[in-house]
């Protein structure tokens, strides 16, 4: 019974993720994580308020993330940590086979979460990942395996990702749409059915910082969540360092959530 509802558990999770598909995938380069500048290293500390809370603590606890990269812009490591210090999950990158990224995340036993394996086109694009996450219960893992393929228009925006199962069978179909300066403005997910089941709404400030997301159920047309944000003290190459955001989960439902917190950067250059 056990296995069976982590099963179910498990589908739904996947339906999720790849609902989520911009968050779950990882960045392997600098140009794409809208960092401007030759950066070294990346440090931010993450003060989440309490659920509801009006005030966010920034002399307690937080959470830690430290980004790394090399001269020529490539994301070698990242790591998290827990508002304790201990470290939570890594990222490792690997660029030695040609037009080729390997990501492998690891927990703080070592043991393989997951691994992204990107495909490029002659032109630097990536046109495919085979992903493989794995779930780990009573010792036992289950591998979730997904195929990602890539479609751009001829400005070079990504405006389709089709997502397969291990039988090439379709899963998922990710449509995106932008405005007349390359911004992505709009997701809309689509079921096996052709049917659409999540809509995201982006907006964004004159620097191109993302200053709001909002999740929509197409069915009802109503909000679901989102996120807001506002940057503060940018530093001389256009990069901020200091974020004040607002997370809202079930802004429609009684018992809806908020949760704000500050994020504060440090970083170093070559």
């Amino acid at each position: 019974m056990k296995k069976l509802f982590f099963l179910i558990l498990l589908v739904c999770f996947v339906q999720i993720a790849n609902a989520q598909l911009l968050y779950e995938l990882p960045i392997p380069y600098l140009k794409d994580l809208g960092l401007k500048g030759r950066i070294k290293e990346v440090i931010e500390l993450d003060y989440g308020g309490e659920i509801n809370g009006v005030t966010v603590d920034t002399l307690g606890k937080y959470n830690k993330t430290v980004l790394k990269f090399d001269v020529d812009g490539k994301r070698k490591e990242t790591t998290e940590y827990d508002p304790d210090g201990n470290m939570i999950v890594k990222w490792l990158f690997d660029y030695t086979k040609e037009r080729t990224v390997e990501v492998n995340r690891t927990n703080n036993a070592n043991i393989l979460l997951s691994r992204y394996i990107f495909k490029y086109n002659d032109q630097g694009k990536q046109i495919e990942c085979d992903s493989y996450v794995n779930y780990i219960i009573d010792n036992v893992v289950d591998t979730v395996f997904s195929k990602y393929i890539f479609k751009y228009d001829v400005n070079g925006n990504r405006i389709e990702e089709d997502i397969q199962d291990e039988k090439s069978a379709y899963i998922d179909k990710i449509i995106f749409l932008y405005n007349d300066k390359h911004q992505q403005i709009e997701k809309d997910s689509y079921s096996v059915d052709g049917s659409l089941y999540a809509k995201t709404l982006y907006e964004y400030d004159q620097s191109g910082n993302t200053i709001k997301n909002e999740d929509y159920d197409p069915n009802k047309g109503i909000s679901i969540g989102g996120d807001s944000a506002a940057y503060s003290n940018i530093d001389k190459h256009g990069n901020w360092l200091l974020k004040n955001y607002q997370e809202s989960f079930s802004p429609n439902k009684t018992g809806g959530m908020v949760q704000k917190g500050i994020i504060k950067r440090t970083i170093l250059y070559y």
